[in-house]
Formats: structure tokens, sequence, C-alpha cells
């Protein structure tokens, strides 16, 4: 029989998790069908439901329990599931009731009004639109950070939200040493590789006929319209509600057709890590991703090492003729996969081939 505080445990994690994965739907919809209208009530419900969670998870009554857990972990292997809950659930109750509940709600309130004034801002490709909302959210998460005692920068409190315990030093460490393998190896390819013909790749692509193929990349990937949606956003993401409600989207762009294959291939990844979490597991901490690097490294392992090979193209190639028959009906296997990796400079990170794209995260961490 399960002990009853750990039962307790579970229980009172689980409505956590369920908070959590609702304000996660709201944030969905708001990103892919909400109406613009409905951006400042949105914002209100989503401030709501991530207020309630974080109280939840930074109550009195949670650290009790943790504490009287402390000799049931001690009896277990580290490593069990039951320990791991115990010591994950405790550096997320420490962590939370440093952070004020009303702050946790006013970050989220201001990244909720941000990302409706970006999407006007980006139409109109006017920054000033955005930048006083960039400003408030940059001030607040310097009150965040401020929650906690960091002996180095304010990054490194911001960074334990998606790397727990690692430091802005050992990010700069490991940067330093990529780009100073990249940068020259990038510039060796620029300058003396041979040219790629890649105009096939340009032209007008109808956004039905993209969602189309995208629907079928993604069916031999393992896609099942009974778990999945994709769906069409300004910057694609993915998220779940359970393993079982898996949400991706991506992004069309007309005069470009592989671009949203791309990133639905990227978003795949991200989805398939959630759809193989435990169901044991998701309504608890220890059902999200370990780390956002480990959660990217599997998004990116679809995009590239299988998105870009020439065995899935042999495959998918035929239904893309069959698509944009005008387009692509003279294109041979060889000169497809030459074309999708193909290594060019590009300003948007979205767009990165395979040996730039890292170059656009340090770009932005420096």
């Amino acid at each position: 029989m399960e002990d009853t505080r750990l039962a307790d445990l579970r229980r009172r994690l689980a409505e956590v998790a369920d908070l959590e994965k609702a304000a996660s739907l709201l944030s969905w919809d708001q990103q892919t069908m909400m109406p613009r209208a409905g951006a400042a009530a949105r914002a209100e419900q989503l401030a709501t439901l991530r207020r309630v969670a974080h109280e939840r998870l930074a109550s009195a009554e949670l650290g009790l329990l943790l504490d009287a857990l402390v000799d049931r972990e001690q009896s277990l292997p580290p490593d069990s599931d039951e320990a791991s809950l115990i010591r994950v659930a405790r550096a997320d109750h420490e962590k939370a009731r440093r952070v004020p509940a009303e702050l946790r709600a006013e970050m989220t309130r201001a990244g909720s009004l941000a990302r409706n004034v970006w999407l006007e801002a980006r139409a109109r490709a006017d920054f000033g639109l955005l930048l006083p909302h960039l400003e408030l959210n940059v001030e607040l998460c310097r009150r965040y950070a401020d929650c906690f005692e960091h002996q180095g920068s304010p990054y490194d409190a911001l960074l334990d939200i998606y790397e727990a315990g690692r430091t802005g030093a050992e990010v700069q460490a490991v940067f330093d040493r990529l780009k100073a393998e990249l940068r020259p190896l990038i510039a060796t390819v620029l300058e003396h590789g041979e040219a790629v013909e890649h105009d096939f790749l340009h032209g007008y692509f109808p956004p039905e006929g993209q969602r189309g193929a995208a629907m079928s990349l993604l069916e031999l990937l393992g896609f099942d319209p009974a778990s999945w949606r994709l769906d069409p956003t300004a910057h694609p993401f993915a998220m779940s509600g359970a393993p079982t409600d898996i949400r991706i989207t991506t992004r069309f762009d007309s005069s470009h057709l592989t671009e949203s294959l791309f990133m639905a291939m990227h978003e795949f990844g991200h989805g398939l890590y959630e759809h193989q979490v435990s169901p044991a597991l998701w309504r608890s901490p220890l059902g999200r991703g370990a780390s956002l690097g480990l959660h990217e490294s599997q998004s990116r392992l679809w995009e590239n090492l299988v998105g870009r090979s020439r065995g899935l193209w042999r495959m998918l190639l035929p239904r893309l003729r069959a698509a944009f028959p005008q387009q692509l009906a003279h294109v041979e296997l060889e000169d497809f996969y030459r074309a999708v990796n193909r290594v060019e400079l590009s300003p948007i990170r979205a767009r990165a081939d395979e040996a730039t794209y890292n170059l656009h995260v340090i770009l932005r961490f420096e």
C-alpha cells in the first residue's frame, strides 16, 4: 500500500499540473485561433491560473508534507520515481515560495499582452510598438531574479528555470568552444563550397498544398490525428495537454516550400517527447521536460538528422511532386537533397540551416 503522505503529495502536485496545463491550452488558443480583441481578457485568465498554481506550489501545507516525506525519500533509491518526485517537488516548492504570487501573475499578464503587440509590430515592421512591453518584461524578469540569492549574474536565476543548476558561466564556456569551431567552418563552406541550385524551393506554393505536404510528412514520422493537431501560427511552437493531446504548429510562407516542413518536423520532435511521457508521471513535475536543452535536442534531431536525410526525401519527394507538379516535376532527388542541406547566412533564426543555427543562439546569449 502506498504511503498516504505520498498519495497526498501526488494529489496536490496533480492539481498544480492540471492548472498549468489549462493555462498552456489557453495560451495555445491565443497563438492559433483566438480573436485579437480577446487579448486583454486572455491575459487576465492566464494570470489567474498561473497565480493559483503558484500559490498551491508555494503553500506552507505542501512544505510541511515534503518535510514529512524526508525519511521516505532517504529510504528509496535516489533514481526511483518516488524519490525523484519528492526531490523535484521540493526544489519546485523552494523556488516558488521565494517568488510572490502576484509577481508570477504580473509576469504572465505582461508576457501575454506583449505577444499580441509583437504580432502587430512584426506586421508593421515597427519595433517602437513593442519596446515598452519588452522593457516591462525585462524589468519583471529582473525582479524575479532578485528573489534568489545568486553569486553570479541575475541571468543564473533565469537560466535555472530551463537548465536547473547551470550557470551563465558554464553556458559561456560551451558557446566559446562551439563558436571557435563553427565560425571558420562556415567561412570555409561559404568560400569554397560548390554552388547549390535551390531556386525550385522558391515560387508560389499555396498554403493549403503545404499543409497537405506537412501532414503527409508528419504521418510518415508517426503523427496520429487521434492524439495530435497541426495548426498555423506566427511563430511555431509545441505544447501538450497530456501525452494523448499534442498540439504542434508551423508557419506557411507561400513563397517558400520547405520552411513550413522543417518547422513542422522541429515541433514534431518536441511533440514526440511529450507524447512518450509515461502516463504515471505526466500529472507531476516528472512529466515535464528534463531540461530545455534535452527537449531541444529532440526537435533538432528530427528537423536535421531525419529531416535533412536522403532517405526521408526519397519517400517524400514523390508526394511533393504530386502536390506541386508545376514547380517540382523535373526536380531530382539528389538536387532536392542538396538544396535542403545548403549552408547560407540568414538573419532569421527559424530559417537557419544546420550549420549556422547555433550562431543565432550564441548571438542572443551574448
